[in-house]
């Protein structure tokens, strides 16, 4: 036989479709095929359900870890952490959340004239943004509005407008003491 003839034989011998070949995928003559309500009728102790011992491993982080992998969802409306409860019968009277009786109106504190001179200085020095002070070669300045004043500076109140010119009055620990025009108003520190 040429080569050629000889790896087609070989082929189909690996394939199954030579008639020598089928000898080997049929059952010996002897044995009996198995129906199939035979091979479902008797189980073998190997076809026994096999006992895994990570199975009460795997439930018990199931149930540690549910709630984290898949969270329950919150509701539409939360309720607000900060308020009193509906019913204050359970407060009692020393407690800080009972509800104490109404109070008075106090009267108002005497300010200054609206439209005053110390009027315009108390509003202007409660938009300042006061820093820490510094001591040098014995002069105290004070950080306002992140700039640095000592005594006897002017701060303008509207840019480029003299008249609004407020003088820093004195520097002392704690206390600031700014002038406009006639009136002052001295401002305490946070220490």
């Amino acid at each position: 036989m040429n080569a050629h003839l000889r790896r087609s034989v070989h082929l189909a011998v690996l394939l199954g479709l030579f008639p020598g070949a089928a000898f080997a995928a049929e059952p010996a003559a002897g044995a009996a095929p198995k129906s199939p309500a035979s091979k479902a009728g008797a189980a073998k102790p190997a076809d026994a359900k096999v006992i895994d011992p990570f199975d009460q491993v795997r439930m018990r982080i199931d149930q540690i870890l549910k709630a984290r992998v898949n969270p329950e969802s919150l509701p539409a409306v939360l309720p607000n952490p900060f308020t009193l409860p509906n019913t204050t019968t359970a407060l009692l009277i020393e407690d800080d959340l009972a509800p104490a009786a109404p109070q008075t109106p106090a009267a108002a504190p005497a300010g200054p004239e609206p439209g005053s001179d110390l009027e315009t200085l108390v509003n202007f020095s409660a938009t300042l943004k006061l820093g820490g002070t510094v001591s040098l070669n014995g002069q105290t300045s004070q950080y306002i509005n992140q700039l640095l004043y000592k005594e006897g500076d002017v701060i303008l109140m509207e840019k480029r407008d003299p008249k609004s010119a407020v003088k820093v009055v004195r520097i002392v620990p704690g206390a600031l003491t700014l002038g406009f025009n006639e009136a002052q108003h001295t401002v305490r520190l946070k220490n």
